[in-house]
């Protein structure tokens, strides 16, 4: 996929049908599609591939948590902060030839109907948003075990993906994950066989499964203080468990309506632009969150990651 280029007025244009609209009326599937079923996927796999339109395409994954525990941000981040990231990412270029996938996280251990949705690497806004439309919300329910299936986007990157930018030129992808939730401990090998409808032999730790994926992708999780646990629980109770799995690289973001421009910023860094002039080419207000966010990042080091 992805073999047209992105256009920031095509996606203006797509996304003013859902922009600040309730969640009900931007998402009108009732089932599970055929086409975001994991277990349907073509060759097991989904492809981030270089074309005449995107020559060095760069592969981003971004698995955001749909369950009820994220439904008081969860239209402001579909219906408007994924637009705007698209919109940054083609007029910054932090990356070469972005070509993103979104995918839906619920709850696989509490039965949720749906607990992982996967669309297409795509650079071409009408196909995204058509993905983002197809989405079944209300099959990602969730549950009270305070955690959510944050590892399926991480075996699916690990094991299911193909992405030229690694395969060719030796640059990793990205992959973030979105929620509010603590992580899951270990992935059974009943639910890969439910979900991806593949067998492995034993069950893997989320640890290992993050060791895999930083193969080809760097890991990021943004937990989103507003959710429902971070409240209830206090933001360490799942910042701590993340920082343990992922570092500096578990991120804090306090206001969904700039999640965008913090992903942006987290891209900007790792591609080696100054984090300090990041940080201030946003306005004030939102400067403040990206502060706080990637504050401690470390600076990107020459002879790191380079996007062309």
């Amino acid at each position: 996929m992805g073999g047209s280029s992105f256009s920031t007025a095509d996606w203006s244009r797509a996304s003013s049908t859902v922009r600040d609209q309730p969640l009900h009326k931007t998402n009108v599937s009732s089932s599970l599609k055929d086409e975001l079923n994991p277990a349907l996927m073509k060759n097991n796999c989904r492809e981030s591939c270089d074309s005449i339109h995107n020559p060095n395409s760069t592969a981003i994954i971004i698995g955001l948590d749909m369950t009820g525990s994220m439904s008081s941000i969860l239209s402001q981040i579909m219906g408007k902060s994924l637009g705007t990231l698209f919109e940054y990412i083609y007029d910054r270029k932090p990356v070469s030839d972005p070509q993103v996938l979104f995918c839906g996280v619920g709850d696989e251990m509490a039965g949720d109907p749906a607990p992982f949705q996967v669309g297409q690497f795509e650079s071409e806004c009408g196909r995204l948003m058509t993905t983002l439309k197809d989405f079944w919300v209300d099959g990602c329910r969730g549950g009270n075990n305070d955690v959510e299936s944050y590892d399926l986007p991480y075996f699916f990157a690990s094991h299911m993906t193909k992405i030229d930018c690694m395969k060719k030129r030796n640059q990793k992808g990205f992959i973030f994950t979105i929620g509010d939730e603590p992580p899951p401990s270990t992935l059974s090998p009943k639910t890969v066989k439910r979900i991806f409808g593949i067998d492995i032999q034993k069950e893997i730790s989320f640890k290992d499964l993050i060791q895999l994926t930083s193969q080809s992708y760097i890991p990021f999780h943004i937990i989103m203080s507003e959710g429902f646990h971070p409240k209830l629980h206090g933001i360490n109770s799942v910042l701590q468990p993340w920082q343990n799995l992922l570092g500096e690289n578990a991120i804090v973001c306090d206001d969904s309506t700039k999640l965008s421009e913090v992903i942006t910023s987290i891209l900007e860094i790792k591609a080696g632009k100054n984090k300090t002039d990041v940080i201030n080419s946003w306005d004030s207000t939102t400067t403040l969150v990206v502060q706080k966010a990637v504050g401690n990042l470390p600076a990107q080091q020459s002879g790191g990651l380079v996007f062309n």
